[in-house]
């Protein structure tokens, strides 16, 4: 077997954990912003959005005969056009661990050590995303499927308020109307965001494009029922008039259930998320490091590389320590740029790919005549 390659299964997990991440506690929250209680058909309009672009992705690899994602930007972009495009690609995955990190700091200082420095949590956190994350692929994707069964929990947990659910808090649906619903649908695909690491995965994972164009299926639509599911359950618990001032509500929902055992199910709830977040921040890290590889071919910079990387994720944590404000402005400007990058440019090297595969396939045509 291929050591460089990972199997179907553990695709199917990497592209789960990947999505699955920060943004489900604040999902509900966001998405009531702009679609009220329909939110949950905005995350159905994402997902299927979503859906579109991975069948892009498939498409624009089968075009290239499977080429690296990288290559392929240099191939139809250029050398150094190419590899200006690689670097913004280096940046916005640093942008986006940061902002992983910065968040998760911030949520464990909220619920769980607020009288710890969080740059002490941020440590901890990133030099073990930093240990795992510069292993390679397949290594992180058997530790990706080893966590998976947690995703269940994280599910089954916020099901203990169908108890106190009142389904009229839903009606009338579609109140919001069709313009909302739409707006809300991209900030649901922001929330979602993690299949981009499909670039970078579908080459080097076994299967025909067919089978993992399955794969792909079925991920999407366990996690966008599941996201589904859960906004649903918390705006069946809380009303309109308490869901839109409360930015977690689903650890809000879990606080407020306690049994004889287990006082604080939140707690076990937001220890279970540090391994999923962990996860999600691993394989970004990846991805970091697999531009930067790009980049810098030579492997003996590789270390010093990801010790960089590491230090420079606790530093912007240091600098951004307890300030809300900035980090809702980072948060903002990163998912706002980050369309680009999984949509943009892979978009534009699928136009691209499939006017040049046309153009060969008409050459050939006038050939054979």
């Amino acid at each position: 077997m291929n050591t460089n390659k990972i199997s179907k299964h553990q695709l199917f997990f990497l592209i789960i954990q990947s999505q699955v991440g920060i943004g489900i506690l604040g999902l509900p929250y966001q998405v009531f912003q702009k679609s009220k209680t329909d939110g949950w058909i905005s995350i159905l309009i994402a997902g299927a959005l979503i859906q579109v672009i991975m069948f892009i992705y498939i498409y624009l690899f089968k075009l290239n005969k499977n080429q690296l994602f990288f290559n392929i930007i240099v191939k139809y972009f250029g050398k150094w056009i190419g590899k200006c495009v690689v670097v913004l690609y280096f940046i916005y995955f640093f942008g986006i661990s940061a902002l992983i990190s910065m968040l998760f700091v911030e949520i464990i200082d909220i619920w769980i050590l607020p009288v710890t420095p969080n740059w002490i949590v941020g440590i901890m956190f990133v030099y073990l995303a930093l240990m795992l994350g510069s292993d390679s692929i397949r290594t992180i994707a058997r530790f990706n499927v080893l966590i998976s069964p947690l995703l269940i929990l994280i599910i089954v947990m916020p099901a203990l308020a169908l108890k106190e659910a009142h389904i009229l808090y839903l009606l009338p649906i579609g109140q919001s109307g069709i313009k909302n619903i739409i707006l809300g649908s991209k900030d649901a695909l922001l929330a979602m965001l993690g299949f981009e690491i499909l670039l970078f995965i579908l080459p080097i994972s076994m299967g025909s494009m067919n089978k993992k164009a399955f794969i792909l299926m079925l991920s999407n639509l366990i996690l966008t029922s599941s996201y589904c599911i859960l906004v649903l359950i918390t705006y069946m618990y809380f009303s309109p008039d308490e869901i839109k001032i409360v930015p977690q509500p689903l650890l809000y929902v879990l606080r407020s259930f306690s049994f004889k055992i287990i006082e604080r199910v939140d707690l076990i709830f937001l220890t279970i998320w540090v391994m999923i977040v962990y996860t999600s921040l691993v394989n970004y890290f990846y991805l970091m490091m697999n531009a930067g590889k790009y980049l810098i071919p030579k492997k003996k910079y590789h270390r010093s590389l990801s010790v960089f990387l590491g230090f420079s994720l606790v530093l912007v944590d240091y600098l951004i320590d307890d300030n809300s404000f900035k980090l809702a402005k980072i948060a903002e400007h990163i998912t706002n740029t980050s369309f680009i990058f999984f949509f943009v440019i892979p978009t534009l090297l699928f136009i691209i790919s499939l006017v040049v595969f046309l153009f060969n396939k008409g050459k050939s045509n006038e050939k054979n005549l």
